[in-house]
């Protein structure tokens, strides 16, 4: 809590969607609010949320949401590479040498499909 208001979060958020801001993130952060009130300190909320990842991870037939960097090592049947444009994806600080390494590890994850989308 302290820290949305410090930083003035909610309305960020409401200004960033403009034209319609978008009720479901604020929703969103009062659960997470919500949820993390009932732990006394972060780490014991963190060890928490981390039970759910472990058991999500073992479903095979979902989709995995990460980063590029996340998934170096990884291949999957379909990928989806989002954003490919220039100053966003693959890297907005990075030199060329260092944006075409990152683009191509994510697009040599793809094993059967890949989509990529600007």
């Amino acid at each position: 809590m302290m820290l949305r208001e410090t930083l003035d979060y909610d309305r960020w958020i409401s200004e960033y969607d403009i034209p319609s801001p978008d009720d479901n993130l604020i929703a969103n952060l009062n659960e997470l609010q919500i949820a993390a009130s009932k732990y006394k300190d972060i780490p014991t909320f963190l060890n928490y949320t981390d039970s759910f990842r472990d058991q999500t991870r073992n479903d095979k037939a979902g989709v995995s949401l990460m980063t590029i960097h996340k998934s170096k090592g990884l291949e999957f049947p379909v990928v989806f590479c989002i954003g490919f444009v220039d100053g966003v994806m693959p890297n907005v600080c990075g030199d060329i040498e260092e944006e075409r390494r990152i683009a191509f590890v994510g697009i040599s994850r793809a094993m059967k499909l890949l989509y990529l989308s600007h």
